[in-house]
């Protein structure tokens, strides 16, 4: 009787070895010590003319701005509840249409990776809070909040995450952030929300 083949651990084939030449770097640079996974994210999307809440559950129109962006992350360790974990992202992305910037964030997320449903539906939930760099003010913050705005200020994500087939591979729904944190970011109320969809690979 032949004897399936065991399955191949995540260190080996090309994509361990990205997690071994880079792995080690990425915890450094987020502030980790040695982690058990990493990640990498590519997404893009379009800035709604709704707030963060109206983007989430409505439509509300869109700006001519978008934005792609390439990311990469790693788990920090357990949140202390079953099936949540911490993580640390890092993501640069480009802007254009009415945009003509770049932007980088760095968040801290709770992930909700295994939640009650997941045998069901394999779909998990993440919110990230951070900060946002962008090269120039926004015009989108420029007209949105009257020319109040400033180059740094606070990120916020909401997430929906859905398993792929291929190993590693996940689907998700972003909501994109950035705002002055009710005044927190030099008196800046209000930002812009970008509508994102994205693909994740864990390696």
């Amino acid at each position: 009787m032949t004897r399936p083949s065991p399955q191949r651990p995540r260190t080996q084939g090309p994509w361990g070895a990205l997690r071994r030449a880079w792995g080690p770097a990425l915890a450094l640079a987020l502030g980790a010590g040695p982690a058990e996974a990493y990640y990498a994210v590519a997404y893009g999307g379009q800035a709604s003319k709704g707030d963060v809440s109206q983007t989430l559950v409505q439509e509300s129109g869109s700006y001519d701005a978008y934005l792609g962006a390439l990311g990469l992350g790693t788990e920090l360790g357990a949140f202390g509840l079953p099936g949540f974990r911490w993580e640390g992202e890092g993501v640069v992305a480009k802007h254009g249409g009415m945009e003509r910037h770049w932007e980088a964030t760095a968040a801290l997320v709770l992930r909700w990776h295994r939640p009650p449903w997941h045998e069901v539906v394999p779909v998990g939930v993440a919110v990230g809070e951070g900060v946002s760099y962008a090269t120039r003010r926004p015009e989108v913050e420029i007209e949105r909040q009257d020319g109040r705005t400033r180059k740094l200020l606070n990120f916020l994500f909401f997430e929906l995450t859905a398993a792929l087939p291929a190993e590693g591979w996940s689907l998700f729904l972003r909501q994109h952030h950035r705002s002055g944190a009710f005044g927190t970011f030099g008196g800046v109320w209000g930002g812009s929300d970008y509508r994102c969809l994205g693909v994740r690979l864990d390696f």
